[in-house]
């Protein structure tokens, strides 16, 4: 995000700020699993709010974010050994309003592991068996590991992004996409239909 901020703001060859800002429109076209047991897979999903559990926006200086989805979310997350580290972002709306017919709008929580923070174990132990659930119950409606940053760091910096998401596993339900790569070529069409004419 940062790089491709810098192509477009940094005279690179000077090394100095452009004085006139250029706002980006980014799409992220990426795959999700569902914590929401009535989300069908193969199906796209627009996120509207998100959730994120890599704490990487407490390592920038001014970022700040509130709306009812993440104050009703601070207000009951009930794992106070990662409550520190969540941040919030929103999408562009206008961005959205390309995407009003996907089969879901929804709230990302966006994960730094495959592993534990997606309830998988192998040797290791993961925290809590119901993380998933209690997201869910919390207003979540799918998980990945891009879309927060992308997100954050697209308001402080000046861009508007999107995340459109092909939903390839219903966690909750166990039900899993039996072509997963013919629903992401569906997606892409999708998407680029709506921004090149």
């Amino acid at each position: 995000m940062n790089e491709l901020d810098a192509l477009v703001n940094i005279d690179l060859k000077h090394k100095e700020f452009k004085a006139e800002h250029s706002s980006l429109q980014l799409f992220r076209m990426g795959t999700c699993g569902s914590v929401n047991p009535e989300v069908q897979v193969d199906n796209m999903l627009v996120t509207q709010n998100v959730v994120g559990l890599d704490g990487l926006m407490h390592f920038y200086q001014d970022y700040r974010f509130e709306n009812e989805f993440s104050k009703n979310f601070m207000d009951k997350f009930p794992y106070p050994n990662i409550k520190p580290m969540l941040y919030f972002s929103d999408w562009s709306e206008e961005l959205g309003n390309l995407y009003q017919d996907a089969a879901y709008h929804g709230n990302t929580a966006t994960f730094p592991g495959f592993y534990a923070p997606q309830g998988r174990q192998l040797r290791l132990k993961a925290l809590d068996n119901r993380f998933l659930e209690t997201l869910n119950d919390l207003g979540v409606t799918n998980f990945e590991m891009e879309t927060s940053a992308i997100y954050a760091l697209s308001k402080l910096l000046g861009h508007k992004a999107i995340t459109v998401n092909n939903v390839i596993a219903n966690r909750r339900r166990g039900e899993f996409s039996a072509d997963h790569h013919a629903s992401e070529k569906r997606l892409i069409t999708w998407v680029l239909d709506r921004i090149i004419p």
